[in-house]
This record gives C-alpha cells, sequence and structure tokens, in this order.
C-alpha cells in the first residue's frame, strides 16, 4: 500500500488532479489516494502573503505527509520541490508537466522569458480571457484540445476560483522558480514525466504521449509509467 498526495498546478484547484486519483484508486484500491489544494484555492484560505514560501512551508507541514508520495504538477512540482527543502523529503517526489524550472535559461528549454512576461502583462490587464486562454494553451498538446478544454473547464466552473493575489504570485513564482539543484542532490527519490507533445514543458526527460493535460485526458497512461518506474522502487519486493 501506497500514500499519494497529488497537487495542481498554476490557475487550476485540485479537481484538475481527480481523474488520475481515481485511476490510481482504481488500479490499487488500498493506496491512500488524495488531491490536495494550495492555499487560495478550492476551499483553502489564501496566505497572507502569498509570495512567502516560509509561509507557505507552515501551512503546508501540517498536510503533506513524509510517509507519501508526492505528485506535483506544473507549479505544483516546483512548489513542492521548494517545500522537499523546507519540509524534509516524502517518500518520493514525482514531477509531471515540469522539468524542475519554467522559464528557458541556458541549456535548459523552457517557455521564453518574454512569452511570461508578456501573458503576466497579459493576465493583469485581462484576467478572466486570459484564463480562458492559458486553459487552450494547456490544451494545446493534446490529440482532441478542443474536447480537453471544454471538459476541464466544465470541471473547474463547479469549483471556487484562485483569488487574484494568489494568481499573481504564482505567476513571480514560474517566473523565478527553480529545483533543479534538488533534481541531481535529492534526499529522496525524484521522478519527471512530460507529454510528449506538452506545450509547457519544454525539456522532458521521459516521456508518454500527450501534451499538459496527459493526467485529465490519459490519466491511465501516467498510472501505467508510475507502476513501471515509481511502485517498484519504493515498494519492497
Amino acid at each position: 500500500m501506497l500514500s499519494w498526495q497529488l497537487m495542481s498546478g498554476w490557475s487550476i484547484p485540485a479537481v484538475a488532479m481527480q481523474p488520475l486519483a481515481n485511476a490510481l484508486q482504481a488500479r490499487h484500491p488500498h493506496d491512500s489516494v488524495e488531491c490536495l489544494d494550495w492555499p487560495g484555492y478550492g476551499e483553502q484560505p489564501s496566505l497572507e502573503k502569498p509570495t512567502d514560501l516560509a509561509e507557505l512551508a507552515n501551512v503546508m507541514a501540517t498536510r503533506l505527509k513524509p510517509d507519501a508520495i508526492w505528485l506535483g504538477w506544473s507549479l505544483g512540482g516546483l512548489l513542492l520541490g521548494e517545500l522537499v527543502s523546507r519540509l524534509g523529503p516524502p517518500k518520493g517526489l514525482v514531477l509531471l508537466g515540469q522539468s524542475g524550472r519554467f522559464t528557458a535559461t541556458e541549456g535548459h528549454p523552457g517557455i521564453a522569458q518574454t512569452t511570461l512576461t508578456s501573458f503576466t502583462q497579459r493576465y493583469h490587464a485581462e484576467p478572466d480571457r486570459t484564463l480562458k486562454y492559458f486553459q487552450h494553451w494547456q490544451a494545446s498538446g493534446e490529440s482532441e484540445p478542443r474536447l480537453a478544454q471544454q471538459q476541464l473547464a466544465r470541471s473547474l466552473a463547479k469549483v471556487a476560483q484562485p483569488d487574484d493575489p494568489t494568481l499573481r504570485a504564482g505567476l513571480e513564482q514560474l517566473a523565478t522558480l527553480d529545483c533543479r539543484a534538488l533534481l541531481t542532490q535529492a534526499p529522496c527519490p525524484v521522478w519527471q514525466l512530460c507529454g510528449a507533445d506538452d506545450p509547457l514543458c519544454l525539456h522532458r526527460p521521459a516521456t508518454r504521449p500527450g501534451g499538459h493535460l496527459m493526467h485529465w485526458v490519459t490519466p491511465e497512461v501516467v498510472v501505467d509509467w508510475l507502476d513501471a518506474q515509481v511502485r517498484p522502487q519504493v515498494v519492497p519486493l
């Protein structure tokens, strides 16, 4: 039996992780699988200062379990990488749709800083339209992008959306957080998986067919990979 805690990414509450949670639970009924919202998402209160990682660590220290496998999607992976160094290691860390750094730098493919800056300016000017555009951008790597976007939008419409300060802080974190050093000197096992056509994760150490929403569109593919790569390393033979 394993314990899994799944964390979502920028602007997307934990409901986006539910298809993967359902697929994991169906495959392994005795596992513990939960989807957690970040502060400011879903029903979770916002942080007083959303950019304060120490405050984030204090809040999440009571929710994240050291004996669980933490799985973070997109910005969620970057934040979990930060929390490993602040809270101590979990049983394992899975970065889904996240290479350790969101923006490009020398020797590391990623989203151009100018693209993220332009997107941030666009969000400040037209938040609602920009969030809809972001959903479209995320879905663009899927085999049926329009269907993936529509299904995700319907699910998001049923839950509380993140507040503006939390979203602004998340954009700043996407621009600045870098947990690549953790990947080479990790105090726990770390795995990375990206969709082969993921438009937001351009450095892809391991891939499976799909885009940034592969855990939503084809969760069984992700579970297959977790069973092949993660479970054998954390479950004694």
